[in-house]
Parts: structure tokens; sequence; C-alpha cells
């Protein structure tokens, strides 16, 4: 997938090919939830801090994301780390 591509698409191809989707677009949210397009899982990173702030709260966070590997929407913030299924 290019960046850029739709939301829809990139969805689309995480379900087919059983790869999270790590991103900080919040409309997948949305799309997920509530408008109940399939994907494999989606982990969103609520993160405002700058770009090595960041990364370390994804490391310190990630044992998180394989314990729930799919089929989870996963939102990473500042404080903490929630887990919800995809149905």
């Amino acid at each position: 997938m290019a960046p850029g591509a739709p939301d829809a698409d990139w969805a689309a191809a995480s379900a087919a090919s059983g790869r999270l989707i790590v991103t900080a677009d919040k409309d997948f949210g949305g799309l997920i939830c509530r408008n109940k397009l399939a994907a494999a899982g989606v982990v969103l990173l609520r993160l405002a801090d700058p770009i090595p702030d960041r990364l370390a709260r994804v490391r310190e966070t990630w044992g998180v994301v394989e314990a729930n590997p799919v089929v989870c929407f996963i939102v990473v913030t500042k404080k903490r780390v929630r887990v919800r299924p995809i149905r």
C-alpha cells in the first residue's frame, strides 16, 4: 500500500494479509469500530510528544500489542493502553 491510500483500502489489505495497521490516524476508530470494516488489528498511536518520546512509549507498550496480536483495536496514549476486540 502506498502512503495516502484510502483508509478503507488499508483496512482491506490488513484483513487480507493478516497484518496489523499501526497509525496515528484517528479516523480508523470510526471505520473499524462503527462502520464494521474488517481488519486484522489496529494500533492507534495517540501521542503528541516529539518523535523520540513517541518511539520510547511504543517500546514500553509493545508487550500489550504482542499479547493481543489480531482482531483488536489498541489505543496507545501517554498514560494508558486500551484494548478492544474488533467485532
